[in-house]
């Protein structure tokens, strides 16, 4: 079984937001597992982290030299999933490349969630003003995906 592990120091007194976001368990317990969970303040931690963004940007530059468009989707499926993507993936790609730019979501960075976070650990700090590169829009959606998060 193929597992992906994070370890580090956690504080009892002053708890992470991050850990928080992903429903760390309380570090006074002790645990002989860790149950998956997957809560709403997740999703919103990738659809509103300029970290997750700045990620998103630089797979887009490492995509954007492999070609034409098609190449570089087959590249960013490549790095964020270790596949080819299937040809209705491959499709819906290169149609929401080509959509006119004002189409493109604009409401996922620079929103009422990501400037004024209600929830701990959403997000810190509003992220930068939105792009209106689709490329760096389906990268985001690449690590955004369930199928980056978890190894099956």
């Amino acid at each position: 079984m193929t597992r992906r592990g994070v370890y580090g120091s956690i504080s009892r007194v002053f708890p992470n937001n991050f850990e928080t976001t992903f429903d760390l368990p309380t570090p006074t317990f002790s645990a002989e597992k860790r149950y998956a969970t997957n809560v709403p303040l997740q999703r919103l931690f990738f659809l509103n982290s300029p970290f997750v963004e700045r990620q998103a940007d630089g797979l887009a530059q490492r995509v954007r030299d492999s070609g034409n468009d098609e190449a570089q989707v087959r590249r960013a499926f490549a790095i964020a999933f270790q596949r080819e993507p299937t040809s209705a993936e491959l499709q819906a790609s290169l149609e929401f490349l080509h959509q006119r730019v004002a189409e493109t979501p604009q409401t996922l960075t620079g929103n009422s969630i990501a400037a004024k976070p209600e929830t701990p650990g959403v997000a810190t700090a509003p992220a930068a003003a939105p792009s209106s590169d689709p490329l760096k829009w389906l990268c985001w959606a690449l690590l955004s995906s369930n199928e980056f998060l978890f190894v099956n």
